[in-house]
């Protein structure tokens, strides 16, 4: 059988090419994916212009070519593509088939969620034998006939009035009929491979610039260099109100995940050195004591060292910034010390040194990478208020402290600083860890509270009165232990209470650093609240793109920022047209009871997919290294996975309990390939861990039986 060669255009002008062969010795059977737009082998079979509406035609080898079949009116290209590539030519075998249907939908420029690659040859043969039962045999049936069918037959079988243009009944029969889930595909970018034309022909200094020295910035910058692009990268770190300064690296690395995980992990110690006499450590009077002992048994003779964790947590993050300078060097990016703004003349940067000095350079395209800042309170005092861009670097140990706000940075540091002994209180405007799932989050404020964090619901500060000396500096009234700090706040219905706290830290939110690039110059649009407005990390400016937080709508992950960069560097400068993916991004929350998270909460689940076609099975067990301690009687880890029940697909899955980051993880991996609940039950646990019980869930919500599990 001679090789057929697909040959498929995209939305941007762009075509994507592939031949199909009889079997050979490739990872996919009979696939040979191109990028370019070669003649067509002698049997050619050819899909043009998959828009909406468009028509659909095939192009048989024999002379005479069958009726084109009607024009399946409104269904959308992704659904055409489906249908066509999952049987383009009868006479392909079952893996080539489905080889047909995967490079297909992997090489368009589609992006559907509800679209998959098939992988499944035999499910792909009995669904076209199926919805083709009354069509007669033609040969090589036209892409129009297969939509027709699989209307024809979803109107029959689902009672529901599948018309032509109803694309996403057509997709859901289709997913139904081949076993629901399926991998979700690489989204498609055409639009981001060429600057503005006024570039056309120009001399830059540089290929790229990259305004913004954190992960996100320096992978886009590395990937870019990496292939074979000049590029310049600049970095100035605006000093906090409370004057705190830091190096390269940005905020996840100085003030954010690095040092939270390395506190973090330290209280996690303290809280397991309780766990030590009951698994057989220390003297047998010591053993006897921790028996004997009333109360919760006290770690042994232990005591927070505040001045040696954080020089200890600095000295790691100075010999990170050490060598981000020195991989700036290794991949020859220009490196300036600088703060960059746009003139408002395209493509032209103006950077200003610690010095004052400016200088303006010129580049093809501009990545905006600054990510955000702390927000400031509005009440009097504020500026005797720390914030994470402090806390990580106080030569003092914070004390009683006040937290101020309701997220995870919230959340994360008042469990930390209770940990390593510190009274906290936690005062909170409105709800805790607002988008998250609620039930996870009503046992964690549980567990805060457990741990004797003080939680004021429904409170805002009104003025912040400090003790410190009028000749004392804001950084010196911030940070000054010695100093009290008073502070009155009044609750929902306005009556107002103060008490006095040794630190005051506020977490109220993070704003894009956008104020000073001079973006409205440049005619880049953002949104209310400073963050750019873009399509695929372009922004309404050809030539400048943004990743990372300061990009409107996008998860503000240092994850998310690294891998955006990159995938925009391949577009930019290796002609890859493969967007970045934002669905299915596994997060964790640091809290003492850790929560990890991918996917929908319950409750976005119920609104987005109708509460009647959403169920969740949870379980709620007592993890193995807990079990000695007798004192941990009130813990445990708690498990949810919430299954759309019309496809059976995992569409949120959360957990709370040790290591959540690690046991999350490669559960987003799977749920990106379109994990469905047989498949997670199928898996078999790794016994003991508290992993395996994500594949073992039994109870439902709808059951209303106890979730509450014994030991195994």
């Amino acid at each position: 059988m001679d090789p057929i060669r697909f040959d498929i255009g995209g939305g941007g002008g762009s075509q994507v090419s592939f031949s199909m062969a009889p079997a050979t010795t490739s990872v996919m059977p009979g696939l040979d994916v191109s990028d370019s737009g070669a003649a067509a082998t002698s049997a050619p079979v050819r899909f043009e212009g998959f828009g909406m509406g468009d028509a659909v035609s095939t192009a048989p080898p024999e002379p005479a070519k069958p009726e084109a079949a009607p024009k399946a009116r409104g269904l959308t290209g992704k659904v055409q593509l489906l249908i066509a590539g999952v049987a383009a030519d009868a006479g392909l075998e079952l893996a080539s088939k489905a080889a047909a249907g995967a490079a297909i939908l992997d090489s368009t420029s589609f992006a559907d969620p509800t679209v998959e690659a098939l992988a499944d040859g035999a499910a792909v043969t009995a669904w076209w034998a199926d919805a083709t039962k009354d069509i007669g045999d033609a040969g090589a049936p036209t892409a129009g006939s297969q939509c027709v069918a699989v209307a024809r037959e979803a109107e029959g079988t689902d009672g529901a009035a599948v018309a032509f243009g109803d694309a996403d009944a057509v997709v859901a029969f289709i997913r139904g009929r081949i076993g629901g889930g399926g991998a979700l595909h690489q989204p498609q970018v055409t639009h981001t491979a060429s600057a503005s034309a006024d570039a056309a022909g120009a001399h830059f200094d540089y290929d790229l610039l990259v305004i913004g020295g954190g992960s996100g910035g320096l992978a886009c910058a590395k990937e870019a260099s990496k292939l074979g692009a000049n590029v310049c990268l600049c970095d100035f770190v605006k000093p906090s109100p409370a004057g705190t300064r830091w190096g390269l690296g940005g905020t996840c690395v100085n003030v954010g995940c690095i040092p939270k995980k390395l506190m973090h992990r330290s209280a996690l110690l303290a809280e397991e050195a309780k766990d030590l006499p009951f698994f057989g450590w220390g003297s047998e009077a010591s053993a006897a004591a921790a028996a004997a002992a009333e109360g919760e048994p006290k770690a042994p003779t232990l005591g927070i060292r505040w001045s040696k964790l954080v020089g200890n947590v600095q000295d790691h993050i100075a010999g990170l910034n050490f060598g981000y300078k020195g991989e700036l060097r290794d991949y020859s990016i220009t490196y300036r010390n600088a703060l960059a703004s746009l003139t408002g003349t395209p493509h032209e940067v103006s950077l200003r040194d610690k010095q004052g000095k400016t200088s303006t350079v010129t580049a093809k395209r501009i990545v905006v990478a600054v990510g955000g800042r702390p927000r400031a309170l509005s009440c009097p005092g504020a500026e005797l208020a720390i914030s994470s861009d402090d806390v990580f670097q106080l030569s003092n140990a914070p004390g009683e402290t006040l937290i101020i706000g309701g997220g995870y940075i919230a959340l994360e540091t008042a469990g930390f600083l209770a940990g390593l002994g510190f009274k906290v209180t936690l005062m909170v405007r409105s709800i805790l860890l607002r988008g998250f799932d609620r039930e996870c989050v009503v046992l964690i404020e549980k567990d805060l509270v457990r741990r004797g964090v003080t939680i004021l619901p429904h409170c805002t500060p009104v003025k912040i009165e400090g003790a410190a000396s009028s000749s004392s500096s804001a950084a010196e009234a911030a940070t000054a232990t010695s100093g009290r700090k008073s502070v009155t706040w009044k609750d929902e219905d306005g009556k107002e209470a103060s008490a006095d706290f040794d630190t005051v830290f506020c977490a109220i939110g993070r704003d894009a650093d956008t104020s000073s690039l001079g973006l409205a110059d440049a005619g880049v649009t953002t949104n209310r609240s400073g963050k750019i407005v873009c399509t695929e990390e372009q922004s309404s400016v050809p030539h400048i793109f943004a990743i990372g937080d300061v990009v409107a709508g996008k998860p503000e992950l240092t994850p998310v920022a690294i891998q955006a960069g990159r995938s925009l560097a391949r577009r930019l400068f290796a002609g890859s047209t493969a967007g970045f993916d934002y669905r299915c991004v596994a997060t964790t929350v640091f809290t003492p009871l850790e929560y990890g998270t991918i996917g929908l909460s319950e409750e976005a689940a119920e609104e987005q997919l109708g509460a009647e076609n959403v169920d969740a099975f949870l379980s709620k067990y007592k993890p193995l290294e807990w079990s000695l301690n007798y004192y941990r009687h009130e813990e445990s880890a708690f498990a949810k996975v919430i299954v759309d029940l019309r496809d059976d697909r995992v569409v949120g899955l959360h957990y709370l309990g040790p290591n959540a980051g690690e046991v999350t993880q490669g559960f987003a991996a799977a749920m990106r390939m379109g994990l469905t609940f047989t498949a997670l039950r199928d898996t078999v646990g790794i016994h003991p861990t508290v992993a395996e019980e994500l594949t073992s869930l039994e109870v439902s919500r709808s059951s209303g039986a106890p979730i509450e599990k014994g030991s195994c």
